[in-house]
């Protein structure tokens, strides 16, 4: 028997119970006219909305995520995930080889009062292997990404458009990134027993 999967640890059927439920709860809480109807509409949404999770395509591409992947987004001030990717986004580098270029299709959801979501359009391409001199330290090798994000809400709207670049070091992670908001550096870390900069 086939192990199917919605996410890398949780099995496509409970996930897909998991939706409708939810849906079938949040519907159970609203004035509207013909509420049993819409109870069982959304219960039925929920738990077909990933069938296209039962391709071999999606199962495959679950077992083959490599580098670093962003799956959700924590909000400092409450220490609550404001915001999930379906499938996660790339991060880091799945590869050392220049040239070579991920496209992603995501999307982003808001857990806000209405649970927004934003279809994200991702390309991911190795440009260069260089060596960084940054506050930590000086790091060889490093996978220079260069990141295009497209975002479009559920009107159509484009509303995130942006060319952003990141260098990963070997056995480090990220130590330096450049977006349009500005860059940022790595200052100091401790990975495993060692300490950056080191002393």
């Amino acid at each position: 028997m086939v192990d199917f999967r919605s996410h890398e640890n949780k099995e496509l059927t409970d996930h897909l119970y998991e939706v409708g439920g939810f849906i079938k709860r949040e519907v159970e809480k609203t004035n509207f006219k013909d509420r049993e109807i819409l109870e069982n509409i959304g219960y039925i949404i929920g738990i077909s909305h990933d069938f296209g999770k039962y391709t071999t395509f999606f199962q495959d591409y679950l077992k083959k995520e490599t580098g670093v992947r962003l799956k959700s987004v924590v909000v400092s001030d409450s220490m609550r995930i404001s915001r999930y990717f379906e499938p996660s986004l790339p991060f880091g580098p799945w590869s050392n080889l220049i040239g070579d270029t991920l496209l992603v299709s995501s999307v982003e959801i808001h857990f806000d009062s209405t649970n927004t979501h934003i279809h994200i359009i991702a390309e991911f391409q190795i440009i260069a292997i260089e060596t960084m001199v940054i506050p930590s330290g000086s790091y060889d090798n490093c996978i220079k990404v260069r990141r295009l994000l497209r975002a479009v809400n559920s009107s159509k709207q484009e509303i995130k458009d942006e060319e952003s670049f990141c260098w990963f070091a070997p056995d480090v992670g990220l130590v330096r990134s450049e977006t349009p908001q500005g860059s940022r550096e790595l200052i100091r870390a401790i990975i495993g027993e060692v300490t950056h900069p080191h002393r």
